[in-house]
This record gives C-alpha cells, structure tokens and sequence, in this order.
C-alpha cells in the first residue's frame, strides 16, 4: 500500500478572510471544537462560526428592535394617557353641565331699599330693606323678616304689591287681639310696629 504525503493549508483561509465576525478568541475556540478531515484539508462538519450573522448586523438589529419596542411602549403610554384625559374631560363636561343647569333655574337676587309704602295712611319710620329674586317668567320681593313677598311680571309691578302685603299685614296685626296671636305673628307684629307709623292725623288702627 502506497501513503502518499499529503499537504494541508490550515486554517483553510486565514482569520481575516472567514465569513463570520468575531474576536480572534472566539474564532480559535471554534477551530478547537471542528474536526479535521486529512484527505480534503477541511473540518468534517461546518465550523459553528460559518453560520453566525455578521456582528454589526446583529448589533443593528437588536438596536433597531430595543428602539421599535420603546416607541411601542411610548405609544402605549400615549394613548393610555389620552384615554384618560378623555374620561377626565368627559366628567368635567357632566360636572359643567350640571352646574349650568341649577344656574338656570336660580334666581338672579340683590336688595332695594324701599322709603315709603305708597300708603295715604302709612309712612315708614325707616328705610326698608327687601330682596328681589329675578327668574325667567317672573320677579318675586320679599320682606323676609315677616315672611311676606309678592310675584309680579317686573319687579316694578312686584315690589308695588309687595307693599300692600306689608300694609295689609300690619292692619290686620293691629286689629287682631295679641292673646290670640302666635310666636310668630307676636314678632312679626312687633317688627311692624317699630317700622310703620300712622301719615299725618290718620286714625291708627287698634
């Protein structure tokens, strides 16, 4: 039997030149690990290395991945935020509607001041003090300390027949007898007395 002498080249084809990238390291390991063939000069199975992607694109890659995730999770955290902007939102709206409602069914209220009662037998001893509650169909003055007020469709209208509720309470006090009287109409009664006087020589009522 004849051996023929057989000449190798190893490795193959120099570090530089291998279809993969790597560190010279990692390279030999591989080399170390692959089995070499005598007759054809070449490991009997592919180097583990042959197959790796090229380093910078597998860099790439990852980064172009981590970034695509960040975005996808900004997204997430946008849209997130904006869901709960709109339900904010959406209960603001509720809360303003409901506050333009009880505005429009409260009155617009202020005071005037009254210095007679339009009355040939009364006068006032001293300014009177009376609130107006303007709504949309009609104005209502009131003398809240005796608990009398009168409506009318201006408040001209109102405060005129609020003064002859205040004139006919006070006859009708003055002529009542004070045993039969309540706590109450006693105060009124009391009140009346100290605001309203007889005009000139008038009968005062008894």
């Amino acid at each position: 039997m004849q051996v023929h002498e057989l000449q190798f080249r190893w490795p193959p084809m120099d570090i530089a030149e291998r279809p993969c990238l790597g560190t010279e390291e990692e390279v030999e390991n591989l080399l170390a690990d692959s089995a070499l063939d005598p007759l054809q000069g070449w490991p009997s199975r592919p180097l583990k290395g042959q197959f790796i992607p090229f380093r910078e694109e597998h860099v790439m890659s990852q980064a172009v991945s981590a970034s695509l995730n960040r975005i996808v999770d900004r997204v997430e955290s946008v849209a997130a935020s904006l869901e709960n902007a709109l339900a904010l939102l959406a209960q603001v709206q509720e809360r303003l509607s409901e506050s333009e409602e009880r505005l429009a069914t409260q009155p617009i209220a202020c005071q005037v001041t009254l210095h007679d009662l339009d009355s040939e037998l009364y006068r006032l001893r001293q300014p009177l003090c009376i609130c107006i509650e303007e709504y949309e169909e009609e104005t209502v003055a009131r003398f809240p300390e005796a608990e009398v007020y009168a409506s009318a469709a201006t408040e001209g209208e109102a405060i005129d027949l609020l003064k002859r509720e205040i004139v006919q309470l006070y006859e009708e006090l003055q002529q009542a007898d004070p045993k039969e009287l309540g706590r109450r109409p006693k105060q009124w009664r009391t009140l009346l007395n100290r605001l309203i006087e007889a005009d000139g020589q008038a009968d005062h009522p008894k």
